[in-house]
């Protein structure tokens, strides 16, 4: 080692550092150092240098880049030598290298520390060439071509969504040899080791490495959905209404889906080595109101548009009548792999439904012994009443339950009314402004009229009337019976009468 003063230098220009380190100047020449243990006289130890100028630049093995896959990296040693085809030692510093990368689009370069290799790596598809040079001497260089290719498909980097399937290939033949496909992390993609199917499982990123003669890699990066987005339609409301404005037949509510701020646009290609094998499900929490189907809508082409779901009312009434004002759809993809729910949203929409005057009470009789009813409706929405007759709007009063979902309609004719002691038919209407549904009750008043608790039920069908005679003729017979039973008991047959005594 070299200790204080005790290193020397036989030619000017050249200085031996403390550090061991040799420092030349510009000057061309031949020196030699001696290097001496201050603390052993006997090792001594002389150094030639040869100070020259570099006239030669070569990047070693430069032939393995002729195919450089996607995403790998390949370190090149540079060789530097003099006139003579002496090499320059490695580690030298103060000589500056530089590098020039044809198209940056395909590849990128870096030196490491010292200048003595340069990196590469393969970005893209594509061909470029590459030059390194001296710094302050251009005219020192070497160049070669890298192609930047991928013996595997697809090409890297492979994104496919979680449930998905990839089918892996080489895209040249190969001497296989005991070829075997590799995950470097099977929990987020599992891959059979000799057709090269792939199932992606969980969220992340994992090679893909085949491994033969050579061994070679794809990056592989699996994502799930992060929202789905509700694309506003020209539709207000729903209804099942046909009056309605609003009305349809089937409803269309049509999403997008989104990875991050990235739409997702492919959600199934059987025809693709890239399957992500989705299929898109809606249902509805009120599915006795609502009949909901989910789709994946195509172009003529097959080019998948948007995801969609078809919703159909159902003219269903409930006898409880709560008519929901909003419904409740949830849209999910899922996986074809697993049939696993990959991600879902839910979804609330305004319905109105169209309103229903409970059974038996769209007729009301009125009279001075009964001057008082309530009419139910069923809806979800408040409506309007009116009657025909002028005189008896006064004498109506509404109410709207949205708990409920109930319309109430409270009639009272009061005694001292100028009502009381009039005959009435009228009809009452009620409406609704957002369905345009109309709807009428008819009404009567009678002041001496005996009130009939029938009267309030008018409905009543051809067949209960035969079962109402028919239980009546039951009922006689039965009576008749009995009576006749009771009749026969107390009055006991006469003996046999006797012939007349003649004297």
């Amino acid at each position: 080692m070299c200790i204080r003063d005790r290193c020397q230098s036989t030619v000017r220009g050249i200085e031996v550092r403390e550090n061991g380190r040799i420092v030349t100047s510009s000057e061309r020449g031949r020196a030699s150092v001696v290097i001496e243990d201050t603390t052993n006289e006997l090792e001594v130890e002389m150094i030639n240098i040869v100070v020259a100028n570099v006239h030669a630049l070569i990047v070693g093995q430069s032939q393995k880049t002729l195919f450089l896959p996607v995403d790998a990296e390949s370190t090149l040693r540079i060789y530097l030598q003099d006139q003579v085809g002496r090499e320059f030692p490695k580690g030298i510093q103060g000589l500056k290298l530089r590098y020039h990368v044809g198209n940056p689009k395909v590849l990128q370069a870096s030196f490491n520390n010292d200048n003595s290799h340069i990196n590469l790596k393969g970005i893209s598809i594509g061909s470029t060439i590459v030059w390194v040079f001296l710094s302050d001497n251009s005219e020192i260089f070497d160049a070669f071509m890298v192609n930047v290719q991928t013996l595997i498909e697809p090409t890297s980097p492979v994104q496919v969504h979680v449930g998905g399937i990839v089918q892996f290939s080489l895209n040249q033949k190969i001497n296989q040899v005991g070829q075997k496909w590799f995950s470097e992390d099977g929990h987020i993609m599992d891959i059979h080791s000799v057709s090269g199917r792939a199932v992606a499982k969980a969220e992340g990123r994992t090679d893909i490495i085949y491994k033969d003669v050579v061994q070679t890699l794809a990056r592989a990066q699996v994502y799930r959905t992060t929202r789905l987005a509700l694309v506003p339609s020209n539709y207000r409301v729903f209804t099942n209404v046909p009056t309605s404005p609003f009305y349809q037949s089937e409803y269309r509510m049509e999403f997008k889906a989104f990875v991050d701020e990235r739409e997702l646009t492919s959600f199934y290609d059987d025809r693709s080595n890239i399957n992500n094998n989705l299929r898109f499900d809606c249902s509805a929490a009120q599915s006795e109101w609502l009949a909901v189907r989910g789709a994946i809508e195509e172009d003529r082409l097959g080019k998948q548009q948007a995801l969609v779901c078809y919703v159909k009312t159902k003219h269903y009434y409930p006898r409880d009548g709560h008519m929901p004002r909003e419904v409740q759809i949830t849209a999910s993809l899922h996986s074809k792999t697993t049939g696993e729910a990959v991600y879902s949203e839910k979804f609330k929409v305004e319905f109105v439904w169209g309103f229903q005057i409970r059974e038996g009470e769209n007729s009301v009789h009125l009279s001075r012994s009964h001057p008082a009813t309530t009419v139910h409706i069923n809806s979800n929405h408040e409506l309007d009443v009116r009657s025909e007759d002028d005189a008896l709007r006064r004498y109506i009063r509404t109410q709207y339950s949205d708990s409920k979902h109930v319309m109430t309609i409270n009639i009272t004719i009061p005694e001292y009314s100028e009502l009381a002691d009039t005959i009435l038919q009228t009809r009452i209407f009620v409406y609704s402004r957002i369905t345009n549904q109309t709807d009428t009750i008819s009404f009567s008043y009678s002041p001496t009229a005996q009130w009939n608790p029938m009267a309030s039920i008018p409905n009543i069908s051809i067949t209960n009337v035969f079962m109402i005679i028919a239980l009546l003729f039951i009922v006689g017979l039965l009576v008749y019976s009995f009576l006749f039973s009771s009749a026969t008991v107390s009055n006991p047959s006469s003996p046999p009468r006797s012939e007349p005594f003649v004297r």
